[in-house]
Order: structure tokens, then sequence, then C-alpha cells
């Protein structure tokens, strides 16, 4: 039996961090974050891609986009996260207990809490079986990140997932705006996603209605269709052989009823059949019209019997002869 909130909960396996920059000690010895033109990994990644990466081979492996690249204000303390929020709504731990209030980034009390995107990303060139992950916090490459999954899930219906990508250091010449207003340029990197072929061979390969075109000229949907063919002829010629079985015993049943209701309205005719000899009366007899008469015998019927006949085989039929019809047509 599962159980609720472990088995049905999922995460993605993590092999381990890419770094976007390393920590330096400055003259006092105090070390101090400073960005790299390169990608920071671990060995295993460079024995592949050398000690200084500025492109590496990704793929995602979700198509949702907040598992994949999840962005958040965030606070940390010593101890860990200490509080996140989207810029309206936070989640505060206080006491030990996670409260929720109201995200005022910029705030005294928020000093140090930034944006945060989290990229997880397969290097499907590298071994292992798992993400790697990529903190960033850098206001371009979020919003790079962003348009150019958002672009390719445009072009693929919706799918980002297993598409071979490659994910690119580049330099970016920023502005950055101090906290008393001015403002001085500055050399960055930021992340960007590219891919290794031209726009025109990536659309054939990976747009929606690229795929949907090859898989109307594929052979096995050529021989999906004539089967799903083959199997409607059989099904329609099935039916047919039923819906005519259905008719003949519907036929029989109705007749039944019919024979049923039409010994009752004759006894209601003719009361001397029910025995009282204070209500004799003539029976009459059937129309002479020769509308009445049946087409294989010459025999007069009676109106009921002429709309039964013409309902059910179509012309008149006197009962002796709907009979041999039916038989013959069993």
């Amino acid at each position: 039996m599962p159980i609720f909130g472990i088995t049905d909960f999922r995460r993605l396996p993590r092999l381990g961090k890419i770094k976007l920059g390393k920590k330096l000690k400055n003259e006092k010895g105090a070390e101090h974050p400073v960005q790299t033109r390169y990608f920071v990994c671990p060995e295993i990644i460079q024995q592949k891609y050398g000690p200084e990466p500025t492109e590496l081979d990704i793929m995602f492996p979700l198509n949702d986009i907040e598992v994949i690249f999840p962005q958040y204000m965030k606070l940390y303390g010593k101890t860990g996260l200490k509080c996140r929020g989207d810029g309206r709504n936070a989640l505060v731990m206080s006491g030990g207990i996670l409260k929720e209030k109201t995200c005022t980034p910029g705030a005294p009390e928020c000093a140090g809490c930034k944006p945060l995107g989290t990229l997880n990303v397969l290097l499907y060139k590298v071994p292992g079986w798992g993400v790697w992950q990529i903190w960033t916090s850098s206001w371009n490459s979020i919003v790079n990140l962003n348009s150019s999954i958002e672009m390719i899930k445009v072009m693929t219906g919706g799918r980002i997932s297993f598409i071979p990508l490659k994910l690119k250091l580049q330099e970016h010449n920023a502005t950055v705006i101090k906290p008393d207003g001015t403002q001085f340029p500055k050399k960055v990197y930021v992340m960007t996603l590219n891919i290794d072929q031209t726009m025109g061979q990536f659309y054939s390969q990976y747009s929606l209605e690229a795929n949907h075109i090859r898989a109307l000229q594929s052979p096995a949907y050529s021989r999906l269709s004539q089967m799903n063919d083959i199997i409607a002829d059989m099904t329609n010629k099935e039916l047919e052989k039923r819906q005519t079985e259905m008719a003949i015993q519907l036929d029989d049943e109705d007749e039944e009823v019919w024979e049923d209701e039409q010994e009752n309205t004759e006894g209601q005719k003719n009361p001397e059949a029910t025995g009282d000899p204070e209500n004799k009366t003539i029976d009459s007899e059937p129309e002479s019209n020769k509308n009445n008469a049946c087409s294989e015998c010459g025999q007069i019927i009676t109106k009921d019997e002429k709309e039964y006949s013409e309902k059910h085989f179509k012309k008149v039929l006197c009962r002796s002869c709907q009979k041999k019809y039916r038989k013959g047509r069993g």
C-alpha cells in the first residue's frame, strides 16, 4: 500500500553542482566570490570538457519549468535558507516554524535577499544518472534562459525535454546600479542557450508541425492506416450482419405483439366471439379495395395488416405470405 507523502513524492537525482565563480581571499584574508569566464566543474566533467569549459552539451529532463529551472527570491543565513518568496508572498522560518508573510525585497530585514535560479541539466556526454545544478543570481542569465526555453517550447508544442542544447557562458556588458543610485559599467559573464545547427535544421527536426508530417509519412503510419481500414471494413460488415439478424428477430417479436393486439382488437369488434348473445353483430368484412389485396396471393387483408406489412416488408402481404417471405430471408 502506498504511503501518503512519501510514495507519491518525486525529486530529480542530483550528481553535483557546477559553479560560476570561485572564492578568493583579499589582503586581509577574508574570502569573497569572484565570477569566472568559464564553468567551474568537478573532475568528471573536466575529463570531457577540459579544466575551463565555456560551453556544455545539455538536455533538460522534464518539460516543467518549475522543476528544471525554479526561481525565487531567497535569503540565506548561517544555518541555511531563512526566507523564500516570489516578490509578493514569502515563507519565512521563525522560531522553527514556517510562516507566511508579505515579500518585501529591499527592506532592512531582508538585507542579503536576492533572486536565485536553480538550473537542473543533464550532461548526456558525461557518465552518470542524474542532473547537475547551476545556481545563478544574475538577472541577465535568468531572463536569457527563460526566453530561450519559452521560444523552444513554442516551436515544439511545449516540449523542452531531451533536446540536445548548448549551454554557454558569454561576455556581457552590464550596468550596475549602486544603492545610492549611481551607475557604472561592468563586464560580466551570463548563461545562454544555443543550438549546434541552423534554425531551419532545428525546426525541421523538433517542431511540432514537422513531427506530425514525419509521422504521417512514415511506413509504420501507412501500415497502421491500412490495418485500421481493414478492421473498419470488417467491423462494418459484421455490424451489417448483426443488424440484419436483429431486424429479423425484431420482426418476429413485432409479429407476435401485433398478433396479440390484433386478436384483442378482433375480440372487441366481434362480441359474438366473446359469447355475448345480446351484442351479436355481423363482423365487418376486410376492406375490398384492391389496394388491400396481398401482392402474392391476392387475399384481401385488413387495414392494420396492410400497414404492418408495408412497414416491415415494403409491400402488401397477408400473414401467410409474410411468414413465407421471412423464411426466405432467413
